[in-house]
Formats: structure tokens, sequence, C-alpha cells
């Protein structure tokens, strides 16, 4: 093998990591949109229900000591 072959193998392979970066890139940004949008939705609704709870819980405390 010569050092141009050996040079192009190497630069073949620099090209295969720098696609699969790619890929790898796309899917974080694909997980970031999704925490975004999702989770953080759904952590908000349950945040909200939980004051909601807890100020039913209040109003019930009242009447359960009378």
């Amino acid at each position: 093998m010569t050092e141009s072959e050996k040079f192009d193998l190497i630069l073949s392979k620099i090209q295969d990591v720098k696609e699969e970066l790619q890929d790898v890139k796309q899917r974080v940004t694909g997980v970031e949109l999704h925490i975004e949008n999702v989770t953080d939705k759904n952590i908000q609704l349950i945040a909200e229900n939980f004051v909601e709870l807890t100020n039913k819980l209040n109003q019930a405390i009242p009447v359960a000591d009378k």
C-alpha cells in the first residue's frame, strides 16, 4: 500500500466519521426538541395541577376540623 493509498483511506475514514457525527447531531437536535415540546410541557402541567390540589387540600382542612 502506497503512501497515497494510505492517505486516501484515512480521508475516507474521516469522511465516514463526519457523516456519522452529522447523524448524531440530528438525533440530538430531535431529542432536544422533544424535551422542549413534550417533557417541559408535561412537567408544567403536573406543577399546575399540584398547585390546584394543594389549594383544594387547604380548603378541605378547615372543613375537616369542624
